[in-house]
């Protein structure tokens, strides 16, 4: 906030809405460098199918698919190739980042502001900051017809840096001489935009610094292409370079960016060596409002939403986006890999049994395609769907499906009821009134069947024996079963191998997560399938992995740590509660959302983290 000795900006000061806004997304925000995205994310092609229940789906396209398509129509070439540069673009600014926070240094860098395609409600990252100003009085922001890539920064010292990102290939300095002159154009066009209708409103507006970036482009070639622009002054004048300075200086190419002088360099170049920073920028409440205006996320995560997310990237076509709320339900879309869309394109006859038994490694799809699935019985049939709890360990895992497919489908479409039968088998044998009990719900069942013709069950994080023996109980009573059942391992008698269906494309875990759960002992010694490369590559390669450490050891016959005799087991260790409870609470995850993570060994509390706990003797609490 600005000091008392500093009148503060009637238009710096912030509404309820955007200091809500930055206390949840930013709550470091004078303290911290943040980067939006915080890892680069591809554009993800997918294509609209029709399964045979009449749902439309994304079905993510392969490699082969988007080759094939990119000789065939430029935008999609255009998207790959923006891609590619945003990744080196991005890398680059990450090791600014790293260098900003060791030298305590407060700002914010967008890497992702294109036109038309990662932002939403307007064609640009500095159309959406026009339009959020509701100080301005311009009505009408200028458009920008040109389909660039930007960069901004916003320094808590500063001000605003605008870049252009060029993201031809071409290694040919006329090709070159033609994209600095777009860029020029385009950079005078935005920097209006941003001054008068961003920035118009403040008393003291800070300044506003541009550069160009050519990830695709060397220095020399760039030189070349400078030596011989006849028009060269037009470049000059956008970017503000004074008599006796070099153009080149405001642009970085691909061989500054892994070159760390060269690469500060420029970026000392582009803030004008202020160092003592923008007066407009003092105390604060500037920087707050411009990471209001600009940094906004854009709704861009049709399954129900546990819970709100985190972070929406600025993306359109990746793996999940928001899609706003259905009455009152706020809905995401998925797209999904082929592997996942044939299975759900598995429709039976009406006298057939209906069994689907799903084996995989975390992350491959597994609970998705059971939520799915329950939802086509439910809107389609009007049915009833009974979720199926077989343990202890499941039980997240069957309140979350149910949840989900209440939610998911809405009120008066059906119902969903939950059916606990954990502790009816224990090791391939009865436990004490577990035969009864799984006798009085198969009766239940079968009276349901008399009216419905079918019965609907799924199961997730199933247990092999409980599931093997509930199915043949129903068939014994001639009753027609829809069954679909998942786990990691889910082993089965020799007679219902037929049913299972194995999946090992990881769909919602990035290539850091799936490193992670291949350490795994299951994973090693083949019990549960290895994962297969996914047709399309990641997009990214993902959040880093908190490790929350269990201590314990043996001394003189008694086991010692986190919680004595009752601490040998991390789930049931109430120190590691203590530590993953805190770590959720920091990152305002809500209760259900801890609810759904309770049985997984890899706990997914947000969009940008994940936590494993591990079980290490003599380890240091983490």
């Amino acid at each position: 906030m600005a000091s008392s000795q500093e009148p503060e900006d009637q238009g710096s000061r912030l509404s309820n809405s955007e200091r809500e806004f930055l206390n949840a997304w930013f709550p470091n925000l004078h303290r911290a460098v943040y980067m939006i995205p915080p890892h680069h994310v591809d554009t993800v092609h997918v294509t609209k199918r029709y399964t045979q229940g009449g749902d439309l789906i994304d079905v993510l396209k392969t490699q082969q698919q988007i080759d094939s398509d990119s000789t065939k129509r430029t935008e999609v070439s255009d998207v790959v190739h923006i891609d590619r540069a945003l990744k080196k673009v991005h890398c680059c600014m990450n090791k600014i980042k790293d260098k900003a926070e060791s030298q305590k240094e407060v700002l914010i860098i967008m890497t992702q502001g294109k036109c038309g395609l990662y932002s939403a409600g307007s064609r640009s990252l500095y159309e959406g900051a026009a339009t959020r100003n509701m100080n301005s009085d311009e009505a009408e922001p200028l458009v920008l017809e040109k389909d660039f890539v930007d960069l901004l920064v916003i320094d808590r010292d500063h001000g605003v840096m605008m870049g252009a990102i060029i993201h031809q290939t071409e290694e040919d300095p006329h090709a070159v001489q033609q994209e600095l002159r777009k860029a020029a154009d385009y950079l005078k066009r935005a920097g209006d935009i941003v001054r008068r209708c961003v920035l118009g409103d403040l008393d003291t507006p800070p300044a506003v610094h541009q550069a160009i970036l050519l990830p695709n482009t060397t220095r020399h070639c760039l030189q070349e292409a400078l030596q011989n622009m006849d028009d060269l002054q037009k470049l000059e004048q956008c970017l503000g370079v004074k008599a006796g300075q070099r153009v080149d200086k405001w642009c970085l190419c691909h061989d500054d960016m892994t070159d760390d002088t060269r690469r500060d360099t420029w970026w000392n170049t582009c803030w004008k060596g202020e160092k003592a920073g923008d007066p407009a920028m003092k105390g604060g409440s500037a920087y707050e409002k411009l990471v209001a205006r600009f940094a906004v996320p854009l709704a861009t995560v049709q399954v129900y939403l546990s819970r709100k997310p985190r972070l929406q990237l600025w993306t359109q076509g990746h793996f999940v986006q928001a899609v706003g709320e259905e009455q009152g339900r706020p809905m995401s879309c998925l797209a999904l890999f082929p592997e996942q869309f044939e299975v759900l394109e598995h429709t039976p006859n009406n006298d057939d049994d209906d069994i689907r038994v799903f084996r995989g490694a975390p992350g491959v799809g597994k609970t998705i395609i059971l939520i799915l699935r329950g939802s086509y019985w439910m809107r389609k049939h009007r049915r009833t769907v009974f979720v199926l709890q077989t343990s202890d360990d499941g039980t997240a895992a069957a309140y979350l499906v149910r949840h989900q497919l209440s939610k998911t489908v809405g009120q008066g479409a059906g119902s969903v009821q939950l059916v606990n039968m954990a502790g009816v088998r224990d090791r391939g044998r009865w436990t004490k009134g577990g035969e009864e009990k799984v006798q009085a719900w198969v009766e239940k069942l079968f009276q349901h069947a008399q009216t419905e013709g079918r019965v609907h069950i799924l199961a997730d994080e199933a247990n092999g024996d409980v599931i093997t023996v509930i199915y043949k109980a129903l068939k014994q009573r001639h009753i027609t079963v829809s069954l679909w059942a998942a786990g990691v391992l889910l082993e089965l008698p020799a007679d219902m191998e037929r049913y299972v269906h194995h999946l090992t494309q990881p769909l919602r875990s990035p290539p850091s997560v799936v490193r992670e759960v291949e350490q795994a002992r299951d994973m090693k010694d083949g019990k549960v399938p290895a994962y297969t490369a996914p047709p399309v590559a990641p997009p990214f390669d993902g959040p880093p992995v908190e490790k929350v450490h269990h201590l314990y050891s043996w001394q003189g016959g008694d086991r010692q740590g986190h919680d004595g005799h009752e601490g040998r087991y991390p789930w049931r260790c109430e120190r590691c509660g203590q530590l993953v409870a805190d770590l959720l609470t920091r990152l305002h995850v809500d209760s259900f959302a801890a609810l759904s993570a309770i049985s997984l060994p890899l706990i997914p509390v947000c969009e940008g983290m994940y936590i494993r706990v591990n079980s290490v003797p003599e380890a240091m609490i983490w």
